[in-house]
């Protein structure tokens, strides 16, 4: 009788162990999937955004208005504030 036991608890003991393993391999297998379908997905989008996001933005590059010289004057007196307010001498 010791031996049955013996025998079956062995069996028992690999059959939970198969079990676990095969669980542990359902859940990466799961993970993986996951990732993969993330990777796909996160390529089709920017694709997506690549060939259609500029048009769906609103404004094109034909829309912006030029810069006019006056704009680049107030550029140059705000970056010589900058200049003189955060560089060291």
């Amino acid at each position: 009788m010791d031996i049955i036991k013996l025998i079956l608890l062995v069996i028992g003991i690999l059959a939970v162990l198969v079990v676990g393993y095969w669980l542990v391999g359902i859940i990466f297998g799961l993970f993986w999937l996951l990732v993969y379908a993330g990777v796909i997905g996160l390529v089709g989008y920017g694709g997506y955004k690549l060939l259609f996001g500029n048009s769906s933005s609103g404004r094109s590059l034909e829309e912006k208005s030029p810069i006019t010289i006056a704009e680049f004057e107030g550029s140059d007196r705000a970056l010589e504030e900058y200049r003189q307010k955060y560089l060291p001498k």
